[in-house]
């Protein structure tokens, strides 16, 4: 049955601009089968910190914002409202220059986003959420852009099980990029105050996996389907937190095909 929602208050029509910014929208992935929006993603990062929570709070106790991280896994894409959605893989090959320009515009829209709709979100700063969604000054903060990157990582990984093609290179296997594996596999060096957590439960961190194979034997996915182990254990705690809290239509919906 899927978890009741976290309600934010404070901002009208938000919702309805969230699900309006398509997820993955590039010409790389010019097919999704499962393609989900903005609104949908920053729920389900909600889910993956809520159901990480036990496990955070036994390394970090009172010391990790409980209340504050779920607000923002919530909020953490709201600029994307007035910049848009920049492309992981595209942000990662801009030069100094192309990265200052993002960095001045996503600022600018942070103001104007405060300044548009309202400056406290469920008690708290709307400008600070946002601004610790850029930065990621807090602990907080660095647990829900690591769940944020774990979501995308659990779509593209659910498009390859499902035989796409073109989520090999997010799902990290194509060529020497490895993707979102390499991705939150940085978190530990990145952050630092993160590193307890890791030395802890390290398999919260993804491994190299056969993904070429995977999606080559891979078939659009059924309810059936979903209920068996694809031998691959990120892609199960992803999948098993998302059937929990949102149930299995959106995973077995196909909307685009080749």
């Amino acid at each position: 049955m899927p978890t009741t929602l976290l309600v934010l208050d404070g901002f009208p029509d938000r919702e309805e601009k969230l699900a309006a910014i398509k997820r993955y929208k590039c010409v790389d992935q010019a097919v999704m089968f499962y393609r989900t929006n903005d609104l949908i993603h920053s729920r389900r990062v909600l889910w993956h910190l809520e159901a990480a929570l036990p496990d955070i709070q036994t390394v970090y106790g009172d010391h990790f914002r409980v209340d504050f991280a779920r607000v923002e896994a919530l909020v953490h894409d709201d600029a994307e409202l007035l910049v848009g959605d920049a492309q992981l893989h595209a942000k990662e090959n801009m030069n100094p220059d192309e990265l200052a320009a993002l960095d001045r515009k996503e600022r600018a829209a942070i103001t104007q986003m405060v300044e548009q709709f309202t400056p406290l979100m469920n008690g708290f700063s709307y400008r600070d959420l946002l601004l610790a969604a850029k930065d990621k000054p807090c602990l907080e903060a660095q647990f829900v852009s690591f769940f944020d990157k774990m979501d995308g990582a659990g779509e593209a990984w659910h498009e390859v099980f499902a035989g796409n093609p073109y989520f090999l290179r997010p799902a990290g296997g194509q060529g020497t990029d490895q993707g979102y594996v390499r991705r939150l596999n940085a978190f530990p060096q990145k952050y630092s105050q993160m590193q307890p957590f890791f030395q802890q439960f390290p398999n919260y961190l993804p491994q190299p996996f056969d993904f070429p194979t995977a999606m080559a034997r891979g078939r659009p996915h059924t309810c059936e389907s979903l209920q068996q182990d694809s031998g691959y254990p990120p892609y199960e705690r992803w999948k098993r937190t998302v059937m929990e809290c949102e149930g299995l239509d959106l995973l077995v919906t196909q909307i685009e095909f080749p």
